[in-house]
């Protein structure tokens, strides 16, 4: 039975560390994404999602870089997804100006 207890704790440990590092890895690619973005017109396009997306980034990474994995996740998520509503709407931004 320990054995089975033993192995059960190392799974456990060895998922986590992939979470992590996958998480992690989610999280600079989001920042070089949101840093390709031309902070200015998404200032006037899409001022909500880009705040939304630059606050869950940092907590992505305070939650990673506190083990709360779960809770990381959720915010890697809406950072994608704000990140993919600013480029939608910079798309459609200022499209009638010409």
């Amino acid at each position: 039975m320990k054995r089975f207890s033993y192995a059960l704790a190392l799974m456990a440990a060895l998922s986590a560390g992939c979470a992590a590092t996958s998480l992690n890895a989610s999280v600079t690619a989001l920042r070089r994404d949101l840093a390709a973005i031309d902070a200015d017109r998404a200032l006037v396009c899409a001022p909500r999602e880009l705040a939304s997306a630059r606050a869950h980034l940092e907590f992505a990474e305070d939650d990673c870089g506190t083990r709360r994995y779960l809770s990381c996740e959720n915010d890697v998520r809406q950072a994608r997804e704000d990140i993919a509503k600013i480029r939608e709407y910079l798309e459609r931004c200022g499209a009638g100006d010409d």
